[in-house]
């Protein structure tokens, strides 16, 4: 059924049309609320023909947007009004999307592997400590701490000293000598009365006033006395005795007065110009009474040179063990070999 009336269609059909597309508009909306994307956005329903007074239906809802203005769907362009009343209120607008879940934070980075421990040092010198791990990524361990330095080595202990020989005796000692043969002091007797020297001379044969006996009384460096051996050859393996008299011993083949030494008087033979042979020690310090030493003594004895000696010693000695013994007797004052050279 069709009724006129002037700039207004009211058919049934047309009614029905309008209602239609309405409800579609509000479905639209609806959909638009519970999913939405930014790709694909339904498209706007167009905005009804308004009656006469009769408000035209919502258009569909934009994507996302603000309610449409009447007539008008969110977010897209609306319908144009109909002409007449003003159009209904448009759908609500679509319900924005749901915000995206927060993005995971990045994971921390792995722990750096800490450091191997320095290797212990060699024994003596400290080990060197070992160097640090690298620091890892955000968040990792530090690196390991160093090893620790080796012990030093301790020292060896050092050896114990061996123990010194035992030397010889030298009181028995046979006694040795060090230069060539020669002429030397083979017998010494001295007390108040008696004194004598005997000379032996196990070198080649020299002429004897070439030889002195020179005396040094305590312990002076300069000679008081020098007597020089009287004529003739000194032949090897002879003796020559000197005497302070002659009522000493009947083997004196030279007295003077001038043989006035004591215990303590250094007797030096020169021959050549050098001193040859000493008994006692010449120079201070000159002992209180004698020299002495291995039972033997240069005050009221006899000595008799040891077999081992063939030369002098220039040096003297402080002991007269060590060159010189005693009688077969013992320490005594005997004259019985005087002049023989007699060596126990």
């Amino acid at each position: 059924m069709r009724s006129r009336k002037t700039g207004t269609c009211f058919s049934s059909s047309n009614v029905a049309r309008l209602a239609c597309l309405g409800l579609l508009g509000l479905l639209a909306g609806a959909c638009a609320e519970q999913e939405l994307t930014n790709d694909d956005l339904l498209p706007q329903g167009p905005g009804g023909v308004g009656g006469g007074g009769t408000a035209g239906a919502a258009g569909s809802a934009g994507n996302g947007g603000a309610a449409g203005t009447a007539g008008s769907g969110a977010g897209g362009s609306g319908a144009t009004a109909g002409s007449g009343a003003s159009g209904a209120m448009g759908g609500a607008g679509g319900t924005g999307g749901a915000s995206g879940a927060a993005g995971a934070g990045a994971a921390g980075g792995v722990g750096g592997v800490a450091g191997a421990a320095g290797v212990s040092g060699s024994g003596g010198a400290a080990g060197t400590g070992g160097v640090g791990g690298t620091a890892g990524g955000t968040g990792g361990s530090a690196g390991g701490v160093g090893g620790t330095g080796g012990v030093g080595g301790v020292g060896g202990t050092g050896g114990v000293a061996g123990t010194g020989g035992t030397g010889g005796d030298v009181c028995t000692d046979p006694g040795s000598s060090t230069g060539p043969a020669g002429v030397f002091f083979s017998e010494y007797v001295e007390d108040a009365q008696k004194k004598a020297v005997e000379i032996y001379n196990a070198g080649p044969a020299i002429t004897r006033s070439t030889c002195k006996l020179l005396i040094y009384p305590n312990g002076q460096t300069s000679p008081n006395s020098s007597i020089t051996l009287t004529g003739g050859t000194f032949e090897t393996g002879a003796t020559f005795v000197m005497c302070l008299n002659s009522s000493v011993s009947p083997a004196c083949n030279q007295s003077s007065g001038s043989i006035t030494y004591n215990g303590n008087d250094a007797i030096a033979l020169e021959c050549g110009g050098a001193i040859v042979d000493v008994i006692g020690t010449i120079g201070p310090p000159a002992p209180a009474r004698s020299w002495q030493g291995c039972g033997l003594k240069t005050e009221d004895q006899t000595l008799l040179r040891k077999c081992g000696i063939t030369s002098g010693n220039p040096a003297g000695f402080a002991n007269p063990g060590v060159e010189w013994t005693s009688p077969p007797g013992g320490p005594s004052l005997d004259l019985t070999n005087l002049g023989s050279y007699h060596c126990p």
